[in-house]
């Protein structure tokens, strides 16, 4: 037997980790759920022409879908922008796995976001939470305000 061969381990049992609750069962006082069009990749949102770079009008269009998508779910209600920390999470469809890559999703997500007024920056994100699962609609986003702990007077 060959013994120069490196061995594989076991993947490591994952360990317990703090997780965001369930979209479906996030408290809507805190939180924003929606379900919007598939969001583009994020290697499909910039296209380059001959002399500039420009927004690709595929991703144009899912911008537009997605604004109208939220027209139709908030109604007359407007939520409150969430300008500080938040946590978000992506819930894509299942029949789209192995398709693509989950993380490329992210970004057209959480840009359209912030240019929807959602939230003031994406760069505020404390921990962004991606899984497959069961959709009715393209996919699913939930934005869940993150509390920071007060700091302790001296």
């Amino acid at each position: 037997m060959n013994s120069s061969k490196p061995r594989k381990r076991a993947p490591r049992a994952a360990r317990p980790a703090e997780t965001m609750p369930e979209l479906g069962a996030l408290d809507r006082s805190n939180a924003i759920l929606l379900d919007l069009p598939m969001p583009n990749s994020v290697n499909t949102i910039w296209r380059r022409g001959r002399h500039s770079t420009y927004l690709n009008p595929s991703y144009r269009k899912w911008m537009a879908e997605a604004d109208a998508a939220l027209v139709a779910q908030r109604g007359n209600y407007h939520w409150p922008r969430i300008d500080g920390y938040f946590d978000a999470g992506l819930i894509m469809p299942m029949v789209k796995r192995g398709i693509f890559d989950l993380d490329n999703r992210i970004k057209a997500t959480l840009d359209w976001a912030q240019k929807a007024g959602l939230i003031l920056d994406d760069k505020n994100a404390n921990r962004i939470s991606l899984e497959w699962g069961h959709v009715s609609y393209g996919t699913r986003l939930g934005v869940r305000l993150w509390m920071v702990p007060a700091e302790p007077d001296p």
